[in-house]
């Protein structure tokens, strides 16, 4: 019988496999992941720290309160134990009276905030955006923000009477020149650089405004929203307490006429953790917001 030879075959040989141990180790991390997770940790421990300090302050703070009042060394008659306000205040949390007056605070201050972000900011980018009306006005602006809010009540209250619009308009008088001032200043501080750039090619209205404008202004003007947000709280309490109006200055004002001083520093407390809480919520929108900025991006490291 015929034989019949086949061709020969090339013979590849098979590596080994991997062992499945291996499979399971995961890639070291690189030098720039291990800075990014010490950075990281260290922003972390930094915080708490600056948390940490910032309570201890104020358990002091309560102390030496404590410690004011036990050995007689203000008027009893002023000054109630922090203890005792403190008790009154979980009191008054409970009663309807209460969530009413800090109710009318709240909307009188979102209010007049939200009027004078409408008229201040795009007034004062108007203006700064001017060399004209920049000079122009400046004698105008420096003379009327440094008239006290306080003492044109009389006229807003003899206008107005102790109603919400009496507290809005006060707000606004105070309110209004932190945010133009900051809105003019940052209109004023655009880049030239970037101006001529955007000229050069020749980027229409609402694309200077998106790419230019807007960066440019946002972090100035949220630095003015800032002291906006506190000076309105300030002004609204102060015309319930001096007006008469509904909101925690006028709950306040009836505690001290009764005599009633743990229920008068409960809505002292409350005023101030109502403030402390709204810079709070600022400072946290504008970390969220702005990351992009050089100066929160300093903070952060910091």
């Amino acid at each position: 019988m015929n034989q019949i030879s086949l061709p020969n075959a090339s013979v590849v040989e098979r590596q080994p496999a991997a062992p499945a141990e291996n499979a399971l180790i995961a890639p070291r991390p690189s030098p720039f992941a291990r800075a990014g997770l010490g950075e990281l940790r260290q922003r972390k421990a930094s915080g708490r720290r600056a948390l940490f300090e910032q309570v201890c302050v104020a358990l002091a703070c309560l102390v030496a309160w404590q410690l004011l009042v036990t050995f007689n060394l203000v008027p009893p008659a002023g000054v109630a134990a922090p203890g005792q306000s403190i008790v009154r205040w979980g009191q008054l949390v409970t009663t309807a009276p209460f969530w009413a007056a800090l109710g009318n605070t709240l909307l009188s201050w979102f209010l007049g905030m939200a009027i004078a972000v409408v008229v201040a900011i795009p007034l004062g980018i108007s203006i700064g955006l001017s060399r004209f009306w920049t000079d122009s006005t400046r004698f105008s602006i420096d003379f009327m923000r440094t008239v006290p809010p306080v003492a044109l009540m009389p006229v807003i209250l003899l206008l107005l009477g102790p109603t919400l619009a009496m507290k809005i308009c006060l707000i606004l008088v105070g309110t209004v020149w932190p945010l133009l001032i900051q809105a003019i200043y940052a209109a004023s501080q655009v880049d030239a650089v970037q101006r001529d750039a955007a000229s050069s090619f020749r980027l229409g209205r609402w694309s200077r405004i998106r790419f230019l404008l807007i960066p440019s202004v946002t972090p100035f003007v949220a630095t003015g929203l800032r002291i906006a947000a506190t000076v309105s709280l300030l002004l609204s309490v102060a015309a319930e307490y001096i007006g008469g109006a509904p909101g925690l200055g006028t709950a306040l004002a009836q505690a001290e006429i009764a005599g009633n001083l743990p229920e008068m520093y409960a809505y002292i407390l409350t005023a101030a953790t109502l403030g402390v809480t709204i810079n709070v919520g600022f400072i946290y929108l504008q970390r969220r917001f702005l990351w992009w900025h050089s100066s929160v991006r300093a903070n952060a490291r910091g």
